[in-house]
């Protein structure tokens, strides 16, 4: 379409400037006086405006004079000169009324001037055809003028808006959005810039990590709006008590970064903390209600803590972690230790994955016995790791990182897939009613898919359910209740055997066991020890055991002493180093069946 307007308008043009040439000629060929010579000079004029823009005001003055100057020179004028003046006339006020006026205007001097002026029929349909001829051409004109003025002003509008969404968008890069805290690249920026300044006067400085503690369940039980609103309420409260050139900012979530770029000295920071630290301590008033929300913080000093912003904002973090592990509400100064103890945690990480993926890991198992036959009741898988260094790791060496790490599903997974398969190929497991005992840990109940994996992998190695025990220690009754009775109730439905491992040392209730759907508790071994001096706690826990009608197995047997003093409390089932070190399978078979034919030992 705008192609089309540009090719009209170039087409006008160029038939109106010929035509206003051959007028022009034609008045200078029959002119008798100066005043055709002015009526041509007005028409070229005229013809000229058409490739030249003007402003408006230009145009207005310029048209006026040019009305002027016919009025007064109308009437001396000669009959053949005025209407190529009218021409000039009309197409100057085409381009100062607006576009609708135009034709009105035309018709109005046509009919004022043109027709009653001129006798002759064949001069008026000439001087109409030329009014018709102009009228096309200037509407043309008018309406372009004013769609590139249109143009123009929304080219001016949309560049303001551009230039304001640029702004708005290079705010939103360095700030955040919801408290208007500098976010952390440019909390970055103005920490090198600190660095820069702070080495070259030869000063110290500060970083400190703020993270709410528990502000998760500020999230979850008044939802996320009032969350931003305390958010809000902590930034504000921290950036009133702000020293000249010190810097807030949000590092995203519950987590702000305070600069603290002039210091005195280290004690000075640190009594500044506290005083932020118990200011949120107070709490806040919102929805007429006083909330709660401590904090923890983590600081590190330049130049002793690191000479770079990655290194002091690093080392602040792993001080925030120290004063959350110390119990949260507190403020923690980094130390080299931190940093060592990051770099072990990370390399274990790093170690335990490759373990899974190269199958480091590998089972032991250990006898249980019956302790007044010495015949083989059952056998506790345990878990080992050769991670390629001297000496073999224990579980108590790597499953708690392994637990922090968030590895153990993996880790619970694997030990069960390798124990059914190992025992499911020995035809001799199969002919004799012996137990498999496996650990799992507290993680692995809370998935509510881990019974029917547990089933189908069962199925799938052709292990029944009463030949299996699910050992768990007494610390999972301290996370969900209920979620645990739930699936132990699902195992012990299905047949399973469910043992508490480590009975006594953890969280110790009767009410719960009572409560618990279990089959056996274990004496754990700190018990069996002491057994020689003090066999009390030892008959407490059979007594028990025995009045809720569950099966006793006492662990960390290692003496033929111990074993008789199980035996006389009534504990029939053990299993130590009295008996066999934790073994590869195959030899559980050579010590325990022996007097088994050679068929039986495949």
């Amino acid at each position: 379409m705008g192609t089309q307007v540009r090719h009209s308008l170039s087409g006008m043009r160029l038939v109106y400037a010929l035509a206003s040439l051959v007028i022009a000629f034609s008045l200078l060929q029959g002119a008798s006086s100066g005043s055709f010579l002015l009526a041509a000079i007005f028409l070229v004029l005229a013809t000229g405006l058409v490739f030249v823009r003007l402003e408006p005001s230009v145009r207005l003055v310029v048209g006026l004079a040019v009305v002027l100057v016919l009025g007064l020179g109308a009437g001396s004028l000669p009959l053949e000169a005025l209407f190529p003046l009218s021409f000039s006339a009309i197409f100057l006020l085409t381009f100062v009324v607006p576009t609708w006026l135009s034709p009105i205007v035309l018709a109005l001097l046509f009919i004022v001037l043109a027709w009653p002026m001129e006798p002759s029929l064949a001069l008026r349909l000439g001087n109409t055809a030329g009014l018709g001829l102009e009228a096309s051409a200037f509407g043309v004109l008018a309406a372009q003028r004013k769609r590139m003025e249109r143009e123009r002003k929304s080219l001016y509008t949309t560049s303001g808006e551009l230039t304001q969404s640029l702004a708005q968008v290079e705010y939103l890069a360095f700030h955040d959005s919801l408290t208007g805290l500098p976010n952390r690249r440019l909390l970055t920026d103005r920490l090198n810039a600190s660095i820069a300044q702070a080495r070259t006067e030869k000063r110290s400085m500060a970083v400190a990590f703020i993270d709410l503690d528990r502000f998760k369940a500020v999230n979850d039980a008044r939802g996320h709006n009032f969350g931003d609103r305390l958010l809000k309420s902590v930034a504000s409260s921290i950036a009133r008590v702000l020293q000249a050139g010190e810097v807030l900012g949000r590092q995203g979530g519950d987590e702000f970064i305070l600069l603290m770029p002039v210091l005195h000295d280290a004690t000075g920071a640190l009594n500044r903390l506290e005083a932020i630290r118990e200011r949120l301590a107070d709490g806040f008033w919102l929805d007429d209600q006083k909330v709660y929300c401590t904090a923890s913080f983590g600081v590190a000093f330049f130049p002793e803590d690191g000479a770079t912003a990655d290194d002091l904002l690093r080392h602040a973090d792993l001080a925030l972690y120290r004063a959350k592990d110390m119990g949260r509400n507190r403020v923690a100064v980094f130390s080299g230790a931190m940093e060592q103890e990051a770099s072990a945690v990370y390399l274990l990480d790093s170690a335990l994955h490759r373990a899974l993926q190269e199958t480091q890991f590998y089972l032991l198992y250990q006898p249980q016995v019956d302790i007044l036959t010495g015949r083989l009741v059952g056998m506790e898988a345990l878990l080992r790791w050769d991670s390629g260094e001297p000496g073999i790791l224990m579980p108590d060496d790597f499953l708690p990182a392994a637990q922090s790490l968030g590895l153990m599903d993996s880790i619970d997974e694997w030990v069960l897939e390798r124990a059914l398969h190992e025992v499911s190929q020995l035809r001799w497991w199969r002919q004799y009613p012996v137990t498999l005992a496996i650990n799992m840990s507290a993680t692995r109940l809370d998935d509510p898919s881990f019974v029917p994996r547990l089933l189908n992998l069962m199925a799938h190695h052709q292990v029944t359910p009463d030949r299996l025990e699910i050992e768990i220690t007494e610390s999972v009754m301290s996370r969900d209740p209920d979620t645990v009775v739930s699936r132990l109730t699902d195992l012990r439905r299905a047949g399973v055997g469910v043992a508490i491992d480590d009975f006594g040392v953890g969280y110790s209730s009767l009410n719960y066991l009572k409560n618990l759907p279990v089959s056996r508790i274990k004496i754990d071994r700190s018990f069996v020890a002491d057994l020689e001096a003090s066999d009390g706690i030892g008959r407490a826990i059979v007594a028990v055991a025995q009045s809720l009608h569950l099966g006793v197995v006492a662990e960390g047997v290692e003496s033929r002493r111990q074993a008789e003093i199980l035996l006389n409390i009534g504990c029939d089932v053990a299993q130590g180093f009295y008996y066999e070190r934790p073994v590869p399978v195959d030899q559980v078979q050579l010590k325990y069946f022996d007097g088994a034919t050679e068929e039986q030992r495949a």
